[in-house]
């Protein structure tokens, strides 16, 4: 991980993941230098095999890219979210570097992590050639880690940034060849430096154009329509923003083939169900961490949080019960207090009129717990 972020021996290090990217986000707009992506490579001894290999890791890292609604923060560049976790490929066991730099774990955990540890969604093994993609090994993480025992703060961030990988590596099937998608993300480029939106979080003004641009795309010639209306969801997809990507993928269906159109929207569909899977998980977790006392009681920025989840999951009423306990919420910290009113104000209206509302201009500030 960068060193942006001191972590004493002992510690969960991603429990610690939305509070470095915060804190990054406090980097960029203070005006302050950050870092491009490397990554070094270490040698590291898996402590449930003995297996010992070679893996990358974060050497430094930057967020230029803005930081969503639900606190994923984007590099420019590489993705680091793609690089931080590891796999062993002789057993399975996985985690981060600081995982691979403990003691050898005692015969019961290594029994169980032989027992339980299987890939999702039945991938083929790893070998020399050919790795796993990123969600799957933070799908493998968080088996290790609720097998090992770790805390729920471990596992809510393992979750997250499952759901994180799944859109960083998400790009819909391109049957139409890469000259509609370089047009689409030109279309998007030249739109963005037309409308200027409000803020320097390039996240929310990506999301912010995107709903901008919706409803002018019946209006856009036929010839151009395509990669405009491509462009645009390739915007909100980008983000995390699935339920208004994929309702806008019926303007792409009268203008291509039955069968380019039924490979894009699939791919779309396997990609949305697989983030959504992990934002679940998380969700869980999150909801399992504020335990007994009452519901819906917790620090604002999980509460809202798990209000934001629970709108990426269309689950709104439940979103709306969450962000307003998050503005009730003592301590609320800076910048928070502002993305709390504002998606409790998007739910409002698409509960109200099954709409998404004009953005008000997106606040840069980053929430944090």
């Amino acid at each position: 991980m960068s060193g942006a972020l001191t972590i004493r021996e002992g510690d969960d290090m991603r429990h610690y993941l939305t509070i470095l990217t915060a804190a990054l986000a406090i980097v960029l707009i203070a005006g302050m230098p950050t870092a491009a992506t490397t990554i070094a490579d270490v040698k590291l001894r898996c402590p449930a095999c003995g297996h010992k290999f070679k893996a990358g890791v974060i050497a430094s890292t930057n967020n230029f890219g803005g930081q969503d609604r639900d606190f994923y923060s984007h590099a420019s560049g590489f993705p680091p979210i793609l690089i931080y976790p590891i796999t062993c490929r002789r057993c399975l066991y996985s985690g981060y570097r600081d995982d691979f730099e403990i003691d050898e774990l005692d015969d019961e955990t290594r029994a169980l992590l032989r027992s339980r540890l299987t890939l999702p969604e039945n991938l083929p093994p790893p070998d020399d050639s050919t790795g796993l993609p990123a969600w799957a090994r933070y799908d493998l993480i968080i088996l290790s880690a609720e097998i090992r025992g770790l805390s729920l703060d471990y596992l809510i961030d393992a979750a997250l940034c499952a759901s994180w990988a799944v859109r960083e590596d998400a790009a819909p099937a391109q049957p139409w060849g890469d000259h509609y998608w370089n047009c689409a993300v030109n279309y998007t480029d030249s739109m963005m430096k037309e409308l200027s939106p409000e803020g320097q979080n390039r996240a929310l003004r990506d999301v912010a154009l995107a709903r901008q641009l919706v409803p002018r795309l019946q209006s856009v010639p036929n010839g151009s329509r395509l990669c405009a209306t491509l462009g645009v969801i390739i915007l909100l997809r980008k983000h995390g923003e699935l339920t208004e990507a994929m309702d806008l993928c019926r303007l792409v269906e009268p203008l291509v083939s039955h069968e380019d159109f039924m490979q894009f929207s699939d791919s779309m569909r396997v990609s949305n169900e697989r983030e959504r899977r992990y934002q679940q998980i998380a969700l869980t977790y999150i909801e399992k961490s504020f335990g007994e006392i009452a519901p819906f009681e917790g620090p604002a920025g999980r509460l809202y949080l798990a209000g934001e989840l629970c709108r990426r999951l269309e689950r709104y009423d439940q979103a709306l019960q969450y962000f307003r306990q998050a503005a009730q919420a003592t301590a609320i910290p800076e910048g928070l207090d502002e993305w709390i009113v504002e998606q409790q104000a998007l739910v409002t209206n698409i509960l109200h009129k099954g709409t998404t509302p004009d953005e008000p201009p997106p606040k840069d500030h980053p929430p944090l717990d």
